[in-house]
């Protein structure tokens, strides 16, 4: 599914879809953050996570933020750790990524696995149960552009509707697990 962040609280569509997948999990699900924060089109993820950790003190482990990178170079040893920790537990992944000039600004996020660090990891699988990509740029944007020519206020956006969208979703599922709780007890 694909929303325009700009949209009046566009964050809501992200959050209700994400809830449902969390309410139907058996464990907890884990936050992994793809990018890097020395290159503003690929800082997205690393900043959803400083959010999640810092000021919504999202109640699940978050991996990747602005100090510490879950990139190409690390991210298969971050996947073989983090599937030891949480045996079983569900993993949500952020990433950025490239869409039709329409799409720039807008999230997309589905059940299934995702292609991490599209246009940098060479032979790395699909990783995660759900993904969150925000679409920070246009495709066919040669690398240097995409290094160098992504707007920071779209980078900036995107990860606060994002961060604040799983904040949402991760309260929504607590408050609908709380009150089958209490409707099975009456």
């Amino acid at each position: 599914m694909l929303i325009d962040s700009n949209a009046k609280n566009g964050y809501n569509s992200v959050a209700f879809a994400l809830t449902e997948y969390i309410v139907n999990q058996n464990q907890t699900p884990i936050i992994l953050c793809v990018g890097c924060d020395r290159v503003v089109g690929d800082s997205l993820a690393p900043m959803v996570g400083e959010l999640l950790k810092n000021k919504y003190m999202l109640p699940t482990y978050v991996y990747g933020d602005l100090e510490l990178n879950i990139t190409a170079q690390n991210i298969m040893s971050y996947i073989k750790k983090v599937k030891e920790w949480h045996k079983g537990a569900p993993i949500i992944v952020v990433d950025a990524t490239l869409g039709d000039s329409e799409q720039v600004g807008c999230v997309h996020y589905y059940k299934g696995g995702c292609y991490p660090a599209g246009i940098y990891t060479q032979g790395v699988g699909k990783i995660g149960d759900y993904c969150i990509l925000g679409v920070v740029g246009e495709k066919g944007t040669n690398q240097a552009k995409f290094l160098h020519g992504i707007n920071l206020k779209i980078v900036k956006k995107l990860s606060e509707e994002i961060a604040k969208a799983i904040w949402c979703a991760f309260r929504y599922s607590d408050a609908i697990v709380d009150k089958v709780r209490q409707d099975l007890v009456v």
